[in-house]
Formats: structure tokens, sequence, C-alpha cells
């Protein structure tokens, strides 16, 4: 993925997470260039224009405009095939002079009225409406999703259900300290057991509030359930 903010960063981690989402394109093109001049037109504002470097000159040019992400939906009642969204900030809106509030709006207009004529739903969304915590759990633990990095463990399952055990006996105490000692009872390289929560985390293996709560191994990790796996826990050592 090719991602030109963090704003876009955080929407996608929480795509990327979401059971709907069958695929994300990211930086749609909206072709043809043509269109979106003639929609400019009919709306009244001007086309969007790129700056480029030309044999040592630079030059603005009417250029294909994007949108953030077009996300392929599952088959469901009531859920659109696709949707586009524009995700924004919120000082963008709410902090930036007049003049560039109105020049915003104008460019999301133009991208509306181009997927309103496809058929295909648009949003814009600002980063004000990202759960910081979710958005702060999913990027510590999506990284963690696939273990094929982490040659070490012999049995993932085995070793998951020893560490829930300790923890659920252990309520209080900080995530990192269990994860710890279960390393050292295990014969573990540090820092192991604290992988393997996170994967488990990422592959729905086990359940927690990943909306409600900020993971932090200085912290106990709270209630944990289990879960049903979108991947095989299984690694060979």
């Amino acid at each position: 993925m090719h991602l030109l903010s963090t704003r876009e960063f955080w929407g996608h981690l929480i795509l990327e997470r979401s059971d709907a989402v069958v695929d994300v394109q990211e930086q749609f093109p909206l072709f043809e260039l043509d269109e979106t001049r003639e929609i400019a037109a009919e709306l009244g504002y001007r086309h969007p224009k790129q700056r480029r470097k030309i044999k040592g000159r630079s030059i603005w040019r009417e250029e294909p405009m994007t949108t953030d992400f077009l996300v392929t939906l599952k088959d469901v009642d009531q859920l659109p095939a696709k949707i586009a969204i524009s995700i924004k900030t919120i000082d963008e809106i709410e902090k930036s002079s007049i003049k560039h509030r109105q020049r915003l709006l104008e460019k999301v207009e133009i991208e509306r009225t181009y997927w309103a004529r496809r058929g295909i739903p648009f949003m814009m969304i600002t980063d004000r409406e990202l759960p910081e915590n979710l958005v702060h759990n999913l990027d510590l633990i999506l990284p963690c999703r696939s273990l094929e990095h982490y040659e070490r463990f012999a049995d993932v399952e085995g070793v998951l259900s020893f560490l829930l055990d300790r923890i659920r006996a252990a309520p209080t105490e900080p995530l990192g300290t269990v994860c710890s000692s279960t390393d050292y009872e295990l014969d573990l390289e540090p820092g192991s057991c604290l992988v393997l929560v996170w994967h488990a985390l990422a592959t729905r293996m086990w359940n927690t509030d990943l909306l409600g709560q900020r993971l932090d191994p200085a912290l106990p990790i709270g209630e944990i359930s289990r879960g049903h796996a979108v991947q095989q826990g299984r690694l060979a050592a």
C-alpha cells in the first residue's frame, strides 16, 4: 500500500480489520480527465492542478484527481458493492482559512459527483471520526498477523493456551510482566509471548476490547475470550 498521510494510514488500518471489506484500492485515479474537467465546469469550479518539474521548470497542469480509498465490500444485504472514501483532517476543515476550506470542499464535491455518476456512495470523514484506541491497537497488532518471520515457535496454539491461563490467573499484572515470566518458564526467546499475544488478537484467535482500551505491555490486558482464527495458528519450528 502507498499511503500519503498518517490519516490515510489510520483509515487503512480500520478498513483492513473490517470483516465487511474484500479489497481496498488506495489513491484511486478518477479517469478520465475530461470527465472531471466537465464536472468541475458544470459546478462552476476550477479543476485541480498539480505542480510538476519539467526540464528544470516548475509548471502547474491539470492531472487526474484521486480518491483516497475505493473499497470493495462483501455481498451482504444493505451494503453497497463499493464505496469511495476521502479522509481529511479536522484542522483542514475547522482551522484553515475560509478560502482554503472552500477550495477543499469544491474538490470533494467534484469527487462526490464523479462517484455519483457511477452509482457508488462517497463518504468524506475526518481523523476525529477514527477511534484513537482502535487505531493505536491495530497499528500494534496487525504487523504480527503473520508469523512467517518468527521461526521460534513449534506449537503456537499450545503456547497460546498456556499463556492465556497465565494471563487469566493474574488479571491485575501488566501484560509485559506475564509474558516475560512465561517466556522464562517455557524457555522462549524474550519477547516471544508478547508477539504471540498480538498475533492471537490480530488473527482473532483471541478477542478483547480493542475499541475501549489501549493495549500496552505496561498495563493489564483486560478480559480475553477465545475467538475464531482467520488464519492457521501453527508454524513449524
